[in-house]
């Protein structure tokens, strides 16, 4: 589950500023990264991140390899879950991947959560993350990566829950099987 903040929408201009990744069993790595573009002050009111906190951070790149150590697992395919992860998050996982000519990324499946909610609960007016965690009375405090890496993992949770019944198919089956939910969403 990985969540980013960045100091705008388009991942071929814009910079992480903060990265939360955490694992099934709440590992979790997370860190502020120092941005060379200035933000606007619309991602401070969103985010609460100020420039001023990234003065002695370092840049996104420099934080890659920690990234790859933990969310590659030997011999398996990587799963990478995030809320509009499709739209969002991994085309900057990607365009910094290959800014550091790193190619593994390639062998990665990316699960979008806004999807899968799409496909589950049709009948919600939203499926914004906000929307799922009042619908799962899940708490959202903040706008950090951290933050909303921990809701992610809990609004994934109860969709697996859903699909679990959909599919008769045990929930711990689903968790430690993504691969069917991969090819429940996109096959």
């Amino acid at each position: 589950y990985y969540d980013f903040e960045t100091t705008g929408l388009n991942p071929f201009h814009d910079e992480i500023i903060e990265y939360a990744f955490i694992d099934n069993n709440d590992n979790d790595i997370e860190n502020l990264c120092y941005a060379n573009k200035k933000f606007d002050k619309k991602i401070t009111n969103i985010t609460g991140i100020h420039p001023n906190m990234l003065d002695n951070k370092k840049h996104f790149i420099n934080h890659i390899d920690n990234i790859i150590e933990f969310i590659e697992e030997s011999d398996t395919i990587t799963y990478l879950i995030a809320h509009n992860n499709d739209g969002f998050d991994k085309h900057y996982l990607r365009t910094q991947f290959k800014l550091q000519k790193y190619d593994n990324y390639k062998q990665y499946k990316f699960i979008d959560t806004l999807i899968l909610a799409r496909i589950l609960l049709p009948e919600l007016y939203s499926h914004s993350m906000k929307t799922l965690c009042q619908h799962f009375d899940i708490s959202l405090e903040g706008h950090r990566a951290k933050n909303d890496t921990v809701a992610l993992k809990n609004v994934y949770h109860k969709l697996l829950q859903i699909l679990s019944v959909k599919l008769d198919i045990g929930f711990d089956d689903l968790l430690n099987k993504p691969s069917i939910v991969y090819q429940f969403i996109y096959c």
